[in-house]
């Protein structure tokens, strides 16, 4: 058990976890690839001495309860979401489509229209982080007859342009023009597949489906397919179709999900467990006031500043999620933020979408 007596000079207690933590979680972070325990340790103490004595044992304690996705783990769900997930829902809606194809009867409507189907289907990488490559690859045995990859800025850039910019008029019409052969070049295409690495509070999402509704593609359906995302997402899908006046049939589908206890300060969160701390200490309200005191510290104004509404992470979706090359923001801030003269334990990079 940890006590609020641990001090930087003397880590000796928790050495061994330490070094645990390093050789079986976090011994695939990018960062740390060429390193040794030593440096791990170092960064831990560098970023604990930011905080009181009394609160090291906390956010000690949070570290070791952080969800890491290692390279092997995102290379599994790569190969695992296109045959169980991408691929069914395919499948499913060519059954859906054909009268004499009788329900589930996957192997038939493989066999007669599935070559046909992939070739009028696009892949569109949402992001940088989306290793739309490694997913061509890895499934090459099917997507080998399929050309059709782009990012989502080739297909919706001149949409996004226009919403984001101010443009003059003669701008704006250029940006239309454009998109108008943007959909004239793909009016073969009768499906999108989004793929992307983490959604996590559904604005990515919302902001994609929008990009397309405002386009005028000829596509029977989008497919959404991160391979790691939330029940927050999962909700937000669910209200955005419940729209009657939505252009395209619109399916999620995902990898792996992280359920609502993940959520580190709901009270039926089961995540954040007493079994470092006696019955006495509410570890979610320890963290939960360590977080705001940074904020307010760090956080709460100049240019690196965070809005009050996520100021626990981008969406209020409360997690301690951290993967092997980056974090995700709606990850606590605490452990991703960084400047105003605060250090990180995990620096985010701000993805490219």
């Amino acid at each position: 058990m940890l006590t609020s007596s641990n001090t930087l000079e003397d880590f000796s207690d928790i050495m061994e976890t330490i070094k645990q933590l390093y050789f079986y979680k976090f011994y695939d972070y990018q960062i740390n690839q060429r390193n040794y325990p030593g440096e791990f340790f170092e960064k831990i103490v560098e970023w604990l001495e930011q905080f009181e004595e009394d609160e090291r044992r906390y956010l000690f304690y949070l570290v070791s309860k952080i969800i890491f996705f290692t390279n092997k783990q995102l290379t599994y769900l790569i190969d695992f979401i296109y045959p169980r997930r991408i691929k069914k829902r395919i499948l499913e809606e060519i059954i859906e489509e054909n009268d004499h194809i009788e329900p589930f009867d996957y192997k038939r409507a493989e066999n007669e229209f599935y070559t046909e189907e992939i070739g009028k289907t696009m892949f569109v990488a949402c992001s940088d982080s989306s290793r739309i490559n490694e997913f061509q690859h890895c499934h090459d045995h099917d997507l080998s007859r399929n050309s059709n990859f782009c990012d989502l800025n080739h297909l919706i850039g001149p949409i996004r342009k226009i919403r984001n910019s101010q443009l003059s008029t003669e701008d704006e019409e250029a940006c239309w023009g454009y998109m108008d052969i943007i959909e004239k070049n793909y009016r073969e295409i009768t499906r999108i597949v989004c793929i992307d690495d983490f959604w996590g509070s559904g604005s990515d999402m919302n902001d994609i489906i929008n990009y397309f509704e405002e386009a005028s593609f000829n596509f029977n359906s989008i497919i959404l397919a991160p391979y790691i995302t939330t029940y927050k997402v999962v909700e937000k899908f669910k209200d955005i179709i419940a729209s009657d006046d939505l252009a395209y049939n619109y399916h999620l589908i995902y990898g792996e999900i992280l359920p609502v206890n993940m959520r580190c300060f709901d009270q039926q969160n089961s995540y954040l467990e007493q079994d470092w701390f006696d019955d006495s200490v509410d570890i979610k309200e320890q963290i939960k006031n360590i977080s705001n005191k940074i904020y307010t510290q760090y956080f709460s104004y100049g240019e690196k500043c965070l809005s009050e509404p996520n100021k626990f992470g981008f969406g209020s979706v409360y997690i301690a999620f951290v993967y092997h090359y980056n974090c995700p923001d709606n990850t606590l801030p605490i452990i991703w933020k960084k400047g105003n003269g605060f250090r990180s334990l995990f620096p985010r990079s701000s993805r490219i979408i």
